[in-house]
């Protein structure tokens, strides 16, 4: 049994069942028991609480009532409980120390002697949790609850500012502006509480507020007590008036935050990877969808590499120079052409002597006299010239005002593609590139330096100059969920493995307070509930940390914004080696096949090949790199001709992969797990159809034998969901991988024969219908339409009416096509589908 009074009297059982306590001098007894913690209290005391000096005429019997009526309640609400209220001379006594009071002080002695602020803030903010209101809010005017209610509500406001100043050394200052104001008003003399606000307001950037708090509190202790603020808070006025550099936003909380680093190129997706890196400069949730084996994790790593800094690597050694270290009055430098950068006063033309840039991570280049500008600030504001023999000249060529962009003019110094980075000395960087240089600074001005456009450094990092490397400045932590058990209960699961991978205890998002982190959640889709409630409480809980997830199905909350991932785009029909290299499903291919077989090499003669498997893998890019290694065994053309048979070709992959994405079958196997016996039903059924289909015909065709036709419409959304089903405008699909699996399991179910002929006979209404139209000649282009976009399922329904020996069937299906095959001049395939129905007929 469990008690809470920092709120109105709750008691809740183990389970967590309410107790329902109705009488309210019963509830009352409750809370003065509580209010002694355990503490025997005697009889008088509590008659004397109860009644108010008005007692009944028996007020003894009348307690035990009382008394008696509680122990009713809790033992009927959990077994053995009315032994919690013990009879003990010289009265009575509440046995139990679960009372949110016990918890929350048990919280606060934790958080006192622990030095590390980023979980002393969690332990607080879970002790602050714990408030649901006033403490004994039921009877807060009662006078056995005052001096415990004040006492805990002292205690809360310490927990408070302990917990305010703990976050402004963790830097949470902006979210404390807002969490602070309404303390701060309702307790407008507790200095403390006050000072922490105008830390958090200062180093918001909030000067004048901050020094408006202290004129507030000034004012009303000289007016209300006839005091002057304490020597703390007066010094912290004169610090901030002064601009004290002790008052400076503390440094990044240090995170344990590594990107495993790819050890091959990605492929195809450079728009994808750009795209979502700047969606995460304005999205706090993006979920990376997509069927198994499409490359989710891969993707998500590079957008998470290239909003964060890039993978990590050592610093490479200073390479000689690629400029000239300087240059003379000339226009012209040694190498490319003259630097021209920010330095202009406002207004003016006047040339200014320019400060040292240096080129790819080398030695500075100088030039001496060029003309310089900058480009305004948000508020009209210049960078101001910097001479050449200034101490700040050395390394920087240009500073945008406040954060604005200054355009430099420059060509790179022995650069094939044209870039060159620049580190400034102000901490921002600038990179060149096709003769324009962005100057970009980050939040707090602390922009890492970068290295050259050839050195593995400048990959993802100073070229962002919309936001890269400023955008998380606290780093991006990977967090791989694949290794929790399916179904997992609880989002404390989640948090415990996004807390393991940060590097910190207890709750992750007060361990975050207000870092600017990305967190990538790998492979949620067999947690995702309890990821999805993780996730909305971490971004509830402040504007800093973003997500980026992975997983074959949406999160589903509020804010969420789902990026479909695709497979590679494929060739099309007949194309030729030089149209096939721009694939990007054959360059990704060719790229993994010349890796497993050197000697291999896309030519006309096995160009058509490559495609073939390019196409029927649908360009899922897994299974076009087990496919890829398979070339050394078979080479490409017998490859080819064995996709039929594709779980048993692609049955081996890298050791080291994780289990479930080895091989083409343990994909689908994770997926179909995933799924409840009636999506597995739709989905296996779905597999008769043949070149798409629509919802009307997955209706028809996947009801019965245990799925309500009337519910296959919800199947389908949730199957379209967990990316096993594609939608196409009106129509849907099965990539060729899923659909091979999903007949395997048909066959299990032993449901071919039947739902086949479930198919046969939608497609035969279908036609009948479309001949009715076509003989009144309403809606006759629109059925012609429908029929083009069913051919493969027609051809199907035939074959297989032929094939089963439904005679009846298939001459209803064939006369009925009869006039759609003249239209169309289809005359091979009628011919061929006429014959094998004829055989059946005799």
């Amino acid at each position: 049994m469990r008690f809470g009074v920092l709120g109105p009297l709750q008691v809740t059982t183990d389970d967590g069942r309410a107790v329902r306590i109705v009488e309210a001098k019963v509830r009352a007894l409750l809370c003065d028991l509580i209010a002694h913690e355990g503490r025997p209290v005697s009889a008088e005391r509590l008659v004397e609480d109860l009644w108010n000096g008005a007692p009944p005429a028996d007020p003894v019997a009348a307690l035990r009532v009382k008394v008696s009526q509680l122990r009713r309640a809790l033992a009927d609400a959990e077994p053995g409980a009315r032994a919690l209220v013990e009879s003990r001379p010289p009265g009575y006594a509440l046995a139990t120390d679960r009372t949110d009071v016990h918890r929350f002080r048990d919280l606060l002695d934790q958080a006192r002697h622990l030095a590390d602020d980023r979980a002393r803030a969690t332990l607080l903010t879970r002790a602050l949790d714990l408030w649901r209101g006033p403490a004994f809010a039921d009877f807060a005017d009662e006078p056995f609850a005052r001096g415990p209610a004040s006492g805990l509500e002292e205690q809360r406001l310490t927990a408070l500012e302990d917990l305010a100043e703990a976050r402004l050394r963790l830097g949470d200052h902006h979210a404390l502006t807002a969490e602070l104001a309404g303390p701060a008003e309702r307790h407008p003399l507790r200095e403390r509480l006050q000072a922490a606000l105008m830390r958090a307001l200062y180093r918001a950037g909030r000067q004048p507020e901050a020094l408006d708090v202290h004129h507030r509190l000034r004012t009303r202790l000289r007016d209300d007590l006839g005091l002057d603020p304490g020597p703390e808070i007066q010094a912290l006025h004169r610090a901030i008036l002064n601009h004290d550099p002790s008052l400076r936003e503390p440094p990044a909380p240090a995170l344990r935050t590594r990107l495993p680093v790819p050890v091959t190129d990605l492929i195809g997706r450079d728009a994808d990877v750009e795209a979502i890196r700047a969606l995460l400069a304005g999205t706090r949730l993006i979920t990376l969808t997509g069927p198994g084996g499409v490359g989710k994790t891969r993707l998500a790593l590079e957008a998470a590499a290239h909003a964060t800094g890039g993978f990590p690597t050592e610093p490479p050694p200073v390479p000689e120079p690629t400029c000239a270290t300087e240059t003379t009055p000339p226009p012209t430098p040694a190498c490319g052409e003259p630097a021209r950068t920010a330095s202009e006063a406002a207004g003016g033309d006047s040339a200014a002597k320019l400060a040292a840039t240096s080129w790819n991570g080398g030695p500075t280049a100088r030039t001496t006299e060029a003309t310089a500008r900058t480009a305004e600030g948000p508020r009209g504001e210049v960078a101001p010239a910097r001479d050449a023999a200034s101490p700040q000249a050395t390394g920087a060529a240009a500073q945008a005002a406040d954060g604005a962009t200054a355009r430099v003019a420059a060509k790179s110094c022995g650069e094939a593609d044209g870039t060159a980075v620049m580190s400034l000395d102000d901490g921002s960087v600038v990179r060149a590139a096709g003769g324009t240089v962005r100057a970009a600074e980050g939040p707090r001005g602390d922009m890492a330096s970068a290295w050259g456009a050839g050195s593995p450094q400048a990959t993802g990092t100073a070229a962002q100059a919309a936001g890269g490397d400023g955008m998380f400045p606290d780093g991006v932590a990977l967090v791989e969920l694949a290794a929790l058990p399916p179904g997992a209960d609880s989002a404390e699961k989640v948090a415990e493995a996004v807390a393991g991978a940060l590097g910190v205890s207890g709750d992750p998002g007060a361990a975050l307070g207000g870092a600017r982190v990305l967190l990538v959640l790998d492979n949620c889709e067999h947690v995702i509930e309890p990821v999805a409630k993780f996730v909305d409480t971490l971004l509830r809980s402040g504007s800093g940390p973003r997500v980026l997830a992975t997983s074959r199905e949406p999160l589903g909350i509020a804010g969420e914004h789902v990026w479909p991932v695709a497979p590679l785009e494929v060739p099309g029909a007949g194309a030729g080696p030089g149209e096939l290299r721009e694939s990007p499903a054959v360059r990704l291919f060719e790229a993994r096949a010349r890796a497993a077989a050197p000697e291999f090499a896309l030519d006309d003669g096995n160009a058509e090949a490559v495609a073939t498997v390019c196409r029927r893998l649908d360009g899922v890019p897994l299974a076009l790199e087990l496919a890829a290694a398979r070339v050394r065994a078979f080479g490409v053309h017998r490859l080819a001709e064995r996709l039929d048979d594709r779980f048993r070709l692609l049955a081996s992959g890298r050791r080291a992969a994780p289990a479930r994405q080895r091989t083409l079958r343990a994909v689908m196997d994770w997926s179909w797990e995933l799924l409840t016996d009636s999506e597995r039903a739709v989905l296996r059924r779905l597999a008769v159809h043949a070149g798409g289909f629509t919802l009307e015909a997955a209706e028809q065709t996947c009801g019965g034998d245990g799925v309500d036709p009337a519910d296959v419409a919800d199947l389908l959304a949730r199957l379209v969901d967990r990316s096993l089903v594609v939608r196409a405008g009106e129509r849907y699909r099965l990539l060729e991988s899923v659909a091979a699996y999903c007949l395997e399991r048909l066959d299990e179910a032993a449901e071919t024969p039947a739902v086949r002929l479930r198919h046969a006979v939608y497609y035969t209404s279908v036609v009948e219908c479309a001949e009715s139209a076509w003989k009144r000649g309403s809606a006759r282009e629109r059925w012609l339409a429908r029929l083009d976009a069913e051919t493969a399922n027609l051809r199907s329904a035939l074959e297989n009416t032929a094939r089963h020996g439904d005679a009846r069937l298939a001459l209803r299906l064939t006369s009925s096509l009869a006039w759609y095959w003249a239209l169309r001049g289809d005359v091979a395939a009628a011919h061929r589908l006429l014959t094998a129905v004829g055989e059946v007929a005799v």
